[in-house]
């Protein structure tokens, strides 16, 4: 038989929305976060400002592969454990990035990146047409989609204003320690 995972409780409804919305905001995050280093890691790197932007690209790449792959493999396996998995490829892929040696690595660092985060923005949509009545799953989905269009437009303020008082590396520690956050929180509140 199996367990109703429905949310009845309000107060949890909105714990949960948080979580799940903080969760998909980390893909657009990602993207958008680092755009004001790419002259600071041209520079660490003597390259261009051009070449600097394959690691965009790589995270494009991956991203589309990711929630190919994520898809499926949450149909089978459930949400909660490729999440969380997804979450660690992430957090291990922002180290890398902090440690980059150069532009390669931070390249292909990129790439699973997004291939971490790209769990998030898959299982986000899916654990509210899994755990909302149908009746709260078009108000839910909305709040969601509010949040993922609003990460493009903090992001980069929050990556200048981290780049104006640190390196570009500390952009990577911060997506660590928030996906090392969205970690715990799944693990302890999502269904």
């Amino acid at each position: 038989m199996q367990e109703d995972f429905s949310v009845r409780d309000k107060k949890k409804e909105k714990i949960i929305l948080l979580v799940l919305g903080t969760l998909i905001a980390l893909g657009p995050f990602s993207i958008d976060m680092y755009l004001p280093s790419f002259e600071s890691i041209a520079e660490e790197f003597s390259t261009t400002k051009a070449r600097v932007g394959f690691s965009l690209t790589s995270y494009f790449i991956g991203i589309a592969f990711g929630q190919l792959a994520y898809g499926p493999i949450m149909d089978k396996f459930g949400r909660k454990k490729p999440l969380l998995i997804g979450l660690v490829i992430y957090i291990i892929a922002a180290f890398s990035c902090f440690y980059s040696p150069n532009l390669y690595w931070l390249i292909i660092s990129r790439f699973f990146l997004a291939a971490g985060s790209s769990a998030g923005m898959v299982a986000s949509k899916a654990v509210v047409r899994d755990i909302f009545p149908p009746s709260e799953v078009a108000r839910a989905i909305s709040f969601l989609m509010l949040i993922m269009g609003g990460a493009p437009i903090i992001a980069p303020t929050v990556g200048g204003i981290v780049i104006t008082h640190f390196s570009w590396h500390t952009i990577f520690l911060i997506l660590a320690v928030f996906a090392g956050l969205m970690f715990i929180s799944i693990y302890k509140f999502l269904p």
